[in-house]
Parts: C-alpha cells; sequence; structure tokens
C-alpha cells in the first residue's frame, strides 16, 4: 500500500507541466515576429482572437511551456505579435518544439475548433480544424513566421427527402 501511495506521488510529481508567461512581448531587438490572418469562409477576419507563440520544453514525461508572444487580431482577422527568443530555445539544441496557436476560447462557439469532422459514409473523413501549428526548430531569433488559418463556420445541412416510404427496406 505504501509503495503503491509513493509510486503514485511520484508520477504525479514528475509528470507535470508548467506555463511561463512572464516574459511575454519583451523584446527590443532580434524579436522574432509572428503575423498574420485569421479568417472564416470568403476571407472574412475573425476578430478578437487571442495568438500565442511559445516554445514548449521536453524533459522526460513533464513539459515546461514558455509563452514568447501574445496578441489579438485586429477588425480584419490581421495579428502581428514580437517576441524573444531565449539563447537555449534556439537551433538544434533546444530541447523542444515552438508553436504557434489560436486561444480557441476566444472564438465564437459558432465556429468549427479543433474538431475532427467525419461521416459514416467515409465522406469528409479525417478534416482536421486544428488551431495550433507545431514549428520543429527556428535558429536565428530575427525571423519571420507567418500564420494564416481559416476557421470554418458551422452550417446546419437540411436535407430534403421525397418519396420516401420508411416501410420500404433499402
Amino acid at each position: 500500500m505504501k509503495f503503491s501511495l509513493i509510486a503514485l506521488l511520484s508520477i504525479l510529481l514528475i509528470s507535470c507541466s508548467r506555463t511561463d508567461d512572464s516574459k511575454v512581448n519583451q523584446c527590443t531587438n532580434n524579436c522574432t515576429l509572428v503575423s498574420g490572418h485569421i479568417v472564416r469562409d470568403h476571407s472574412i477576419g475573425i476578430a478578437n482572437a487571442t495568438i500565442e507563440f511559445f516554445f514548449e520544453k521536453h524533459s522526460g514525461s513533464s513539459s515546461n511551456e514558455r509563452i514568447i508572444a501574445k496578441g489579438t487580431t485586429d477588425a480584419s482577422g490581421f495579428f502581428e505579435i514580437e517576441g524573444l527568443i531565449g539563447d537555449e530555445e534556439l537551433g538544434l539544441a533546444a530541447d523542444g518544439t515552438y508553436g504557434i496557436r489560436v486561444n480557441e476560447a476566444s472564438i465564437p462557439s459558432s465556429y468549427i475548433k479543433n474538431e475532427n469532422i467525419a461521416s459514416n459514409g467515409g465522406h469528409a473523413t479525417g478534416i482536421s480544424a486544428s488551431t495550433e501549428k507545431i514549428i520543429q526548430v527556428i535558429s536565428t531569433r530575427d525571423t519571420t513566421l507567418t500564420y494564416n488559418l481559416i476557421i470554418p463556420l458551422k452550417e446546419s445541412l437540411v436535407f430534403k427527402v421525397e418519396n420516401f416510404d420508411p416501410s420500404v427496406e433499402g
């Protein structure tokens, strides 16, 4: 019993993750610029969507995420944010990955957010509306990243069936 409790406690302590956003957007030189356009159909911009540029450090079973830059889209869906990448986060020696994501809580509920759309007939299987992009390596700080995303609007489909008789099979 004691061994099980100690093992469970050890797993909980080792496999934790935390987010550090204490230095968000603090950059005066050699900044990394992330810009883009978040839209729905017909290039209609999504206003006030929150964008985050982050670095997630992997160490064993835990992860630490540092938010490098954060901002919001304007009325047309455009955004531009700058942040400072740390020395230990640059190049192939960095033990982690970068990411750009749209905070799904900032997107109205009338949009499809991080859902997989599938149908029984096999049509539209595997379409992803993920709001996150992973970047494996950034070698220099003065990098410009462009992130454009289309977030589809949810629509109801109405089918009109003529001459339908539910008592007839097939």
